[in-house]
């Protein structure tokens, strides 16, 4: 009975170990550059203000999706919730929160498509004669204009972005082991 349990042990403990991408909650790597830990941290700061600005009129977020023109009823209220919740996952590797690994790339990747996604609607709502009073970067909170300022700022914010995501790069290089 010992040693079946120890096998049944052995043979568990190997399958964890394996598969500790996904389960294993990690503390966040040593930065590559010390600057990039402050890049984050004003990064998650201004995307915490972002956030607070859309959930405290949360009611009319959608209304002021809609109103910059790319979307229906029905899809302003889906991308006004993804919106939020892409804001909410970009901030734990931000932050530098204990996750595992799985879980930082995702998080690393959600301010990525968030400040895509902002970008691409400052460059379209300044190409196109789509007059907005609302940019809804603060939601329905604080009404901020539609400008060329909108470019800059997330241009500007995806250099700290990827500042940050490659000092903070979560995955490690193989390490070059020969054979002998």
């Amino acid at each position: 009975m010992f040693k079946i349990t120890t096998l049944l042990f052995e043979r568990s403990e190997r399958y964890t170990t394996s598969m500790s991408i996904f389960v294993k909650s990690t503390e966040a790597k040593k930065p590559k550059i010390e600057s990039s830990k402050w890049a984050a941290l004003l990064l998650a700061a201004i995307l915490i203000i972002m956030l607070v600005g859309q959930l405290f009129t949360y009611e009319k977020f959608p209304e002021t999706i809609k109103d910059l023109g790319f979307f229906s009823e029905g899809w302003s209220h889906v991308v006004a919730a993804l919106i939020v919740i892409f804001e909410l996952a970009a901030l734990p590797f931000l932050l530098r929160m204990r996750l595992s690994p799985l879980a930082r790339i995702c998080s690393m990747f959600a301010g990525w498509l968030l400040l895509m996604f902002w970008l691409i609607s400052a460059l379209f709502l300044n190409t196109t004669l789509n007059i907005s009073d609302n940019s809804s970067v603060l939601g329905a909170t604080v009404p901020v204009p539609v400008g060329a300022w909108m470019i800059t700022f997330f241009m500007a914010l995806g250099v700290l972005d990827g500042w940050a995501s490659y000092g903070l790069w979560p995955l490690q290089k193989p390490s070059k082991t020969s054979k002998k």
